[in-house]
């Protein structure tokens, strides 16, 4: 697995990443007011993320894909509001499941199944795959499906 930021304020990375390392887990409030602030300037001053490559084989099955996400500068604070970065976000997504990782795992069959008939993954005689645009917050799938990012996150801004 290989991740990568890319045009990332590094004064601001430098300080979030020093206030987790300083307090661990037991972050006091002035700590996560301090955190946010950093956070804010990060997402003002937008930076790319991705994954460049994720690969796993099992036997003779494959998983690969990748994805990237373009976060343009902004005048919002994200600690303020964080759904509003989303509508913003730009980038692709690409993810393969070769036939022979299915057939290894065939519980995992229903659920690609149901992401084809939902237009979000294409079957083809190797496997199945899952590319998309991010444009303006939203996953647009090659099979014409649609999902708003915040979709996705939703559960983990939510705890």
């Amino acid at each position: 697995m290989e991740f990568s930021f890319n045009d990332i304020d590094k004064s601001s990375f430098t300080e979030l990443l020093s206030v987790y390392q300083q307090h661990g887990q037991t972050l006091s409030s002035q700590d996560m007011e301090m955190a946010m602030q950093h956070v804010d300037t990060l997402f003002q001053k937008g930076f790319s993320i991705a994954l460049n490559r994720i690969k796993v084989t099992i036997r003779k099955g494959k998983f690969n894909g990748n994805w990237a996400l373009n976060l343009p500068a902004s005048t919002e604070q994200v600690s303020k509001n964080p759904t509003a970065v989303f509508n913003s976000v730009t980038g692709d997504t690409h993810f393969y499941v070769s036939n022979e990782m299915v057939d290894q795992f065939p519980f995992i069959e229903a659920g690609l199944d149901n992401f084809i008939q939902e237009g979000m993954m294409t079957k083809k005689d190797d496997g199945y795959y899952i590319d998309g645009k991010v444009v303006n917050g939203n996953i647009e799938f090659t099979g014409g499906h649609k999902v708003p990012m915040f979709m996705l996150f939703a559960p983990f801004l939510m705890r």
